[in-house]
């Protein structure tokens, strides 16, 4: 048992090491247009009404013709002042439009059913996707638009949270880390995820889909739309770059962050069975390192060193891709915290009978 336990810790060491190894690969190449296109920006809404100035002023400063661009937003039945708030904010702005949302179209939920309802309005062939609590720099459109291709039709751009404290610094480099993963993962083999919360697809890709009224039920719709995708012949691409790099507001408290974790953990479950496992490999390296420690404290303070280590140089090295920085002090204690909330997702998916999201559950 001891065996076993001490090769789970080097294996989740193991990955980080081979994330290291493999980001030699030559990054993603962009390709050159000659004309810019019509663009979509598309905005799904619930209960964000402190979210909405900060949105809209983000929105209206991106570094794109103002006369191909328009951003649509669903305002999904909010029960606070989002309706309101926004009508105070777009004024007379004509690149805005608010789709009310009234009902769940063709059995699809949260999302995905805002998405689906608002592309019929899109007057574009490139479809830009972000969240209300989501702020793109204005470089934004410029960055990922190069990335599509005849073949590749979902690109996914990188989301770091807002650094204040040692709070929001631990989900930092949680989300860093991560998306470094999925870079890799992309550049050698294909794009397996991209990030719901930062995406460009086609219009392309939606109607050789059907659309997302013909994915199946999915609180992970990102996931499913690339998985879709692939089967029609098309690639992902994930962008680590700084001009496609957007920021979010870490969650508030240990409740919130679970609840975010349970809902990636429903999505990470329907990856490839060998990306899962090594998910789960790596989740679960605090509990091999306690279980060393039984027998052998010196070799389970060394693997915890080892994996610091690597997953450090990992994080640092995502970071600098994305003119970013990583406090070590913040670095100390994250494998702790990694551990800890990969865990308990994984404890609140499969004890749930159903899982939470602005106000709803599904």
């Amino acid at each position: 048992m001891l065996i076993a336990f001490a090769i789970g810790g080097m294996l989740a060491i193991f990955i980080d090491i081979a994330a290291l190894i493999a980001w030699k690969s030559p990054l993603c190449r962009a390709n050159e247009i000659s004309e810019l296109p019509k663009v979509s920006v598309l905005v799904p809404m619930r209960n964000e009404e402190e979210n909405v100035k900060g949105l809209v002023k983000c929105l209206r400063s991106l570094d794109y013709p103002p006369e191909k661009i328009d951003i649509l937003i669903g305002e999904d039945r909010s029960e606070d002042l989002t309706s309101q708030v926004l009508e105070q904010e777009i004024g007379f702005d004509s690149r805005f439009k608010v789709v009310p949302i009234k009902s769940d179209d063709s059995g699809l939920k949260a999302k995905a059913n805002v998405i689906a309802q608002l592309i019929p309005h899109c007057q574009s062939s490139f479809y830009f996707i972000t969240d209300a609590d989501v702020r793109v720099p204005k470089s934004w459109i410029n960055t990922m638009l190069p990335y599509h291709s005849d073949n590749t039709g979902v690109v996914g751009g990188t989301t770091v949270v807002r650094v204040h404290d040692l709070w929001s610094g631990l989900q930092n480099i949680d989300w860093l880390i991560a998306q470094g993963l999925l870079f890799v993962v992309g550049s050698r083999f294909r794009s397996i995820a991209v990030s719901g919360t930062n995406m460009m697809i086609t219009r392309t890709v939606c109607e050789a889909i059907g659309g997302y009224r013909n994915l199946p039920y999915s609180l992970t719709e990102d996931i499913g739309i690339l998985t879709a995708a692939r089967k029609s012949g098309f690639s992902g691409k994930n962008v680590l770059k700084q001009g496609a790099t957007a920021e979010i507001e870490a969650q508030p408290d240990w409740q919130s962050l679970i609840s975010q974790r349970a809902r990636w953990t429903y999505g990470a479950l329907r990856l490839p069975k060998l990306i899962v496992l090594l998910l789960l490999i790596r989740s679960l390296f605090l509990v091999f390192v306690l279980a060393v420690a039984w027998w052998y404290p010196v070799t389970a303070i060394l693997l915890y060193i080892l994996k610091g280590v690597f997953g450090w140089i990992l994080a640092s090295k995502v970071a600098r891709q994305l003119d970013q920085k990583v406090s070590y002090l913040h670095f100390i204690c994250f494998e702790v915290f990694s551990s800890l909330i990969s865990i308990s997702g994984l404890i609140r998916y499969l004890g749930a009978t159903n899982i939470n999201w602005k106000g709803r559950s599904y």
